[in-house]
């Protein structure tokens, strides 16, 4: 019970939700604790996607391999939120990986467990809607910005986002964040140092 407490007062925090006792006990007597090491990944191309995560600890990125076999790096995911592929809504397979960046500590629920209890409460359907419209649209305003930003501008907003993590991950997973090339991405930091 004590390992939940910390995990329940960061969602409610993080996402405007109350989750009531009944809530808490199902997920306590069904969730399960994991760590994964640093480059394993919690979904490969193509699987089925079985759980939802709440990173405890840790960083993860997602991405997916371009025709050219090249890595693009669609987002990143890092302690105090949910990880899931948007395989889920469909029940289809994953179109991308979701790697660890470092040593990531998780709460899991299996899909099955999350979809009873998004129609047993209204509040974990609330949660579970907030969390789909916060995908859309970080989706949409990145490929929006991909578009219509400069590369320095990118960086500045990347860095808006994830103010700790350009030190803890390797520079070419954020140069393809960026939508630019490795060498090309330190060419723009010393232009700008």
């Amino acid at each position: 019970m004590e390992a939940y407490i910390p995990i329940f007062t960061t969602i409610e925090s993080n996402f405007e939700v109350t989750l009531n006792q009944a809530i808490r006990k199902e997920i306590m007597e069904n969730a399960t604790f994991g760590s994964i090491e640093k480059e394993e990944y919690l979904l490969r191309m193509g699987e089925m996607p079985k759980y939802l995560y709440f990173i405890i600890n840790g960083a993860l990125r997602g991405y997916s391999i371009d025709y050219d076999g090249n890595e693009i790096t669609s987002c990143f995911i890092e302690k105090g939120k949910f990880c899931c592929s948007f395989a889920i809504m469909e029940s289809a397979a994953s179109e991308f990986l979701i790697q660890a960046l470092d040593e990531v500590k998780y709460l899991r629920v299996e899909l099955g467990l999350v979809r009873q209890l998004i129609v047993k409460y209204q509040e974990i359907q609330n949660l579970f809607n907030r969390l789909s419209i916060e995908g859309i649209a970080y989706y949409r305003n990145k490929s929006k910005t991909l578009m219509t930003k400069s590369a320095a501008e990118r960086y500045q907003m990347f860095n808006e986002i994830y103010p700790d993590l350009e030190q803890r991950v390797e520079q070419r997973y954020i140069a393809s964040y960026l939508g630019i090339t490795a060498s090309s991405f330190s060419r723009l930091k010393r232009k700008i140092a």
